[in-house]
């Protein structure tokens, strides 16, 4: 996993396809920053079942990062994919991903840490789409995916 983190080669694991993050989106752990609250704990913005999502900054603009820990290879190289996928993807409706990061385990046995860095959009899915007076409350299906 060292080289993922430095975002080096295209190498796969029992077949499970890339684990390693392209070079091209890999963003440098140290860039980003953290929004912590008065306790000096992490800002959370949302939580998930693939991850926690935390408020920060990516040289100065506001970002939304997605933290994920993974140990499975198979779920490593589908973690890839999306993140290529997401970083090609280029449309007013999906949110901008700047990058991601692959951080090897701090001890050894430890798990990886995948963070995905994204554009920080105002508001949340909910109240955009559910909420009587959100942005857009009663869109179509098609703004809506």
């Amino acid at each position: 996993m060292a080289a993922a983190a430095a975002g080096g080669g295209s190498g796969g694991a029992s077949g499970a396809g890339p684990t390693e993050l392209p070079a091209e989106y890999t963003l440098v752990f140290s860039d980003i920053k953290w929004d912590k609250d008065r306790d000096d704990e992490r800002i959370e913005l949302g939580r998930g079942a693939f991850g926690t999502v935390y408020a920060g900054q990516l040289h100065g603009q506001q970002v939304a990062i997605k933290h994920e820990a993974m140990d499975d290879p198979v779920d490593a190289a589908a973690w890839v994919k999306a993140a290529v996928l997401h970083m090609r993807a280029k449309c007013p409706y999906i949110v901008v991903m700047h990058g991601a990061v692959v951080r090897p385990p701090a001890t050894a046995g430890g798990i990886p840490a995948y963070y995905s860095v994204m554009e920080r959009l105002a508001g949340t899915m909910t109240r955009q789409l559910l909420t009587p007076g959100g942005a857009h409350y009663g869109a179509g299906m098609v703004l809506r995916m």
